[in-house]
């Protein structure tokens, strides 16, 4: 046995800290305070407990906190005399760093969380109190002086603290670790405290009795926790972690998530089948209209002009069959993985949605709407010039007749004898009568024109009219189908996460069987408990590896998936806002031809509206 002083050993530590830790394998070490510890004080055991140590001396005159860590460490056997030291630090193929701060060969790290719900009869003064965690373990591990609860004034009796849990995030080595709770009065003063060793820890609900500064438990004072202990995994594992320590659980939430979604699933599934109820609709529709315009429209040129409009908003062949072609290739890269289930929708596949077929209807019964008002119109002009020239000429011919009756009657009943100055002034008077009922019956000046002029002016009309309206629903009909393909990119992206987490669930669960036959195997191989142990922990440790490896394999293959299909999103947005520019403009120069060569046509004859 070799006897080393504080400072002796602690040069060893800072040294040598792995070659003091393969010493102690072998030799007896012990180590006792420096000599200038005239005070009797003691400097802390878990110092020399780290590297091996077997024998730590300490003065026992002295109850400070050096003791009490070695009281309450001890305690955690019923004070038998030792403790074993982990089997790590017994043989001789591993290696432990003292200062290491990442997980050490061949040990689980853990995670500890302690929430201070309350305490009971802490003190019977009226003062405030307060609760303060530590923790001791490896120099990585240790937290002094950091984590401690709001101080409740005026109650020693049952004060609540119901503070947000203190988390531990990473134990490196569990089996070496401490945690001393103490209860304190708002002036510093120690009411009670306890070492718990974290492998001694139950989770759950506890109250744990305190001890007094020199050891002895306190009859009444407890405190109330919170306790969560669990293995360290890193924030990216998290969900693989919970998933391989309960797949039951992990399964049941996904199942309860997808009952959750199913609504809206639904939803969507409706909406994609309702689009062939809509096309039966639309079709009626159109045999409708097609109907009407032959019988209203006596020329055959308005229905091609009808399909030539329409043509403005439907997505041309080139365009969506390079779209598809594209998606293809892409698909069949050896480079890429695509998802062959979840790729993304077509311009055309977009277009022919039934909220855009429904506004494309809409359009075409505003427009038949239209037409049908000009065509009134068109006959009402017609109708009004015919009618008035026949009043007119009957009523000139109606008067003639009367004047020719009532002369005749005259002459020969010989009231009177004509001469030739009566004659005169009767052809006079018919002279004056006809010029007073010609102006009598003379026409309005907006009906001076000619009917030609008029149906001229209400076909400009109509083309203006019919352009505004279409104009106006080519923004409606692009913004619905703007808002009809983000939705859709939306569901599938969900529906690519949604098969990433299928692929992981199914993965877990094949790690979890094979963890459970190789336990099997072993439990037939070793009857040592001890070496089964062992053995089940590396088990574990190695499926934890295998899932590692497979879940990042996941993540890149979603992650190659994923920009694939934000690849495809990107080329149909841009493939539809070429098409809009190049619809609007189609659609401008559609009018302005019509419009030029309404403006160039002479009023000989009426026009018709499909030129």
């Amino acid at each position: 046995m070799s006897s080393f002083d504080e400072k002796q050993a602690m040069t060893l530590l800072k040294e040598h800290p792995v070659e003091f830790v393969n010493y102690n394998k072998n030799q007896l070490s012990r180590v006792y305070p420096a000599g200038t510890r005239f005070d009797s004080s003691n400097f802390i055991p878990q110092v020399f407990w780290n590297a091996g140590c077997q024998l730590v001396a300490l003065n026992f005159q002295t109850l400070d906190l050096g003791m009490q860590l070695n009281l309450g460490f001890f305690e955690y056997n019923f004070r038998t005399g030792y403790i074993l030291k982990p089997e790590f630090m017994r043989r001789q193929d591993r290696r432990l760093d003292l200062f290491a701060e990442s997980t050490i060969d061949g040990v689980i790290a853990g995670t500890v969380e302690i929430t201070v719900i309350s305490g009971q009869f802490l003190t019977d003064k009226r003062v405030g109190t307060y609760v303060e965690v530590e923790m001791y373990g490896l120099p990585a591990d240790t937290v002094r002086k950091k984590v401690r609860t709001k101080t409740i004034a005026n109650n020693g009796i049952n004060p609540i603290y119901d503070e947000d849990p203190f988390v531990f995030k990473k134990i490196v080595l569990p089996e070496l670790a401490s945690l001393r709770i103490a209860a304190y009065e708002e002036s510093g003063r120690l009411i009670g405290h306890r070492i718990l060793p974290v492998v001694g820890l139950c989770p759950g609900y506890r109250h744990v009795s305190l001890r007094t500064e020199f050891g002895q438990p306190l009859p009444l004072a407890t405190l109330f926790f919170y306790i969560v202990v669990k293995d360290y995994v890193p924030d990216g594992l998290t969900d693989l972690a919970e998933a391989l320590a309960n797949p039951i659980k992990y399964q049941s939430d996904l199942e309860k998530r997808s009952r959750q979604l199913a609504v809206l699933t639904d939803e969507m599934d409706a909406a994609q089948t309702g689009i062939s109820a809509v096309n039966k609709e639309e079709n009626k529709n159109k045999d409708i209209l097609n109907k009407s315009n032959q019988e209203n429209i006596p020329t055959s040129n308005s229905t091609t002009q009808q399909a030539n409009n329409r043509n403005a908003i439907e997505i041309p062949l080139e365009t969506s069959q390079s779209i598809t072609e594209q998606s293809t290739a892409a698909s069949k890269s050896p480079d890429v993985i695509v998802n062959e289930e979840v790729s993304a929708e077509t311009l055309e596949k977009i277009l022919e949605n039934k909220y855009v077929k429904e506004k494309k209807v809409e359009l075409d019964r505003k427009i038949e709407n239209l037409r049908k008002k000009y065509e009134k119109r068109k006959f009402s002009v017609q109708a009004f010039k015919s009618n008035e020239s026949c009043e007119k000429r009957s009523k000139i011919m109606n008067i003639k007749l009367v004047k020719r009756l009532s002369n005749k009657n005259i002459v020969s009943s010989g009231l009177f004898t004509m001469d030739s100055s009566n004659v005169e002034s009767a052809a006079s008077a018919e002279e004056v009568t006809e010029s007073s009922t010609s102006e009598s019956i003379k026409p309005p000046p907006y009906l001076l024109r000619s009917k030609p002029e008029k149906l001229l002016e209400i076909t400009k009309e109509y083309v203006l009219q019919e352009k505004e309206l279409r104009e106006k629903y080519h923004e409606i009909i692009f913004n619905t189908a703007e808002r009809i393909m983000k939705t859709s990119q939306s569901e599938q992206l969900k529906a690519l996460k949604n098969q990433m987490e299928r692929e992981t669930s199914e993965l877990m669960k094949k790690l979890q069987a094979d963890r459970r036959e190789e336990v099997k195997s072993l439990a037939k191989k070793h009857r040592d408990r001890d070496e089964f142990i062992r053995m089940k922990r590396e088990v574990a440790i190695a499926v934890v590896d295998r899932g590692v490896i497979e879940r990042e394999r996941l993540e890149q293959t979603y992650d190659q998936r994923k920009n694939e299909l934000d690849k495809q999103h990107e080329t149909v947005r841009q493939a539809l806002i070429e098409y809009k520019v190049k619809a609007k403009l189609a659609l401008s120069q559609e009018y302005e031809n019509r419009l030029a060569k309404l403006e160039t046509e002479t009023p000989s004859e009426a026009p018709d509206i499909s030129d």
